[in-house]
């Protein structure tokens, strides 16, 4: 009986080591091809639930992805501290046998947040603009403006500033954003149903 026990247990830390050292590969997988599309991205990708294969091979589901990147970048516009999560994440389970790899099917709802340093918002307005809590501020003319952030026209504006800042197509932001001044920094999030491209982009061949 105790030999009995000792090879089911043995079992299944094998079974839980094979589960990990799956799940591990391909958030490095899906890492890399992230890196390879987003300049600068330096991607870390969670999955979350457990057990990670049998949900996969069974339905070919994933509770939860969630990415981190360092940046993304169109010209001078530069996001940084991306974070992107995807929920109820249907994978393409024949993909996955055949290859050993996560490729996307579809998604229940994502959200992205991503910030916009005073240094890198500085190199995209005429003049200095310091963001605050909640608030910006600028001299213009002699008068100081104290100005709130608000997105029309997929352009990001500040009220009473003459500054309208286009939002590039980005493949970390697949959506209508809503923007945030916190001190320091300009805060751009949203909520999405789609699979973002960031997240679709081709699946890296087995190396």
């Amino acid at each position: 009986m105790v030999k009995l026990l000792v090879a089911v247990v043995v079992l299944l830390l094998l079974l839980v080591a094979v589960d990990i050292g799956a799940r591990v590969y391909s958030q490095d997988q899906l890492a890399k091809t992230i890196d390879r599309d987003v300049a600068g991205a330096q991607a870390t990708v969670a999955i979350s639930g457990f057990p990670f294969i049998v949900h996969l091979a069974a339905d070919g589901r994933v509770d939860k992805i969630t990415a981190h990147l360092a940046q993304a970048s169109d010209g001078a516009f530069i996001l940084n501290r991306i974070v992107i999560t995807v929920t109820d994440v249907r994978i393409d389970r024949r993909w996955f046998l055949d290859h050993h790899q996560l490729k996307l099917h579809s998604i229940g709802t994502g959200t992205v947040v991503a910030d916009m340093t005073q240094a890198n918002f500085d190199h995209l307005v005429a003049f200095p603009v310091v963001l605050g809590a909640g608030t910006a501020q600028a001299t213009v003319a002699g008068i100081t403006v104290t100005a709130r952030a608000s997105v029309a026209d997929n352009h990001i504006e500040l009220s009473g500033l003459p500054v309208s800042i286009p939002i590039p197509a980005l493949p970390v932001l697949p959506c209508k954003a809503n923007v945030e001044i916190v001190p320091g920094n300009l805060v751009a999030s949203c909520t999405f149903h789609g699979i973002p491209p960031a997240l679709m982009i081709p699946v890296l061949q087995p190396s």
